[in-house]
């Protein structure tokens, strides 16, 4: 968490950022840039489905999802961030609340992920619905279109 009493602000138009650099810039690595300021001076991947040239910007409250796994006992969470560049597919699937959509979109483009098995893909995928089944309940709508440059 934070420091309080440390105040970080967008490096480009500066806007209070949360929770701290979003993030920083190579040459200049205490100062940041907020979601929407990087959105505009460059192209980012979708944070769903990673497919490049995001240009929309849904914000929503932070939030926690824990993963139980019943056989080895163990507790998986996943913390959320507040901003979210997305894709205009993926932006379809949430204004139409559609977490099951989504999550299918998410494993096709994402694939598996290190480790993952043909046994633990279906409760792998259900706990990336549930996920953003909670993100749809506090995200902000409806989006910003960003104006991207370049």
């Amino acid at each position: 968490m934070t420091n309080p009493s440390i105040s970080f602000r967008c490096m480009n138009c500066g806007m209070p950022l949360a929770e701290g650099p979003l993030f920083t810039t190579a040459d200049k690595p205490n100062e940041s840039m907020c979601g929407n300021c990087i959105a505009i001076t460059k192209k980012f991947n979708c944070a769903f489905c990673d497919e490049p040239d995001a240009t929309w910007m849904f914000h929503s409250s932070e939030f926690r999802v824990a993963s139980i796994d019943e056989e080895d006992e163990t507790v998986t969470v996943y913390d959320s961030g507040d901003e979210w560049l997305v894709c205009d597919t993926c932006k379809t699937y949430v204004d139409a609340d559609q977490p099951s959509d989504l999550t299918d979109r998410v494993a096709e483009f994402r694939g598996w992920p290190d480790g993952m098995t043909a046994e633990n893909w279906p409760d792998f995928k259900e706990a990336m619905r549930t996920y953003f089944i909670v993100l749809f309940d506090v995200i902000e709508r409806p989006a910003e279109k960003l104006q991207v440059n370049g």
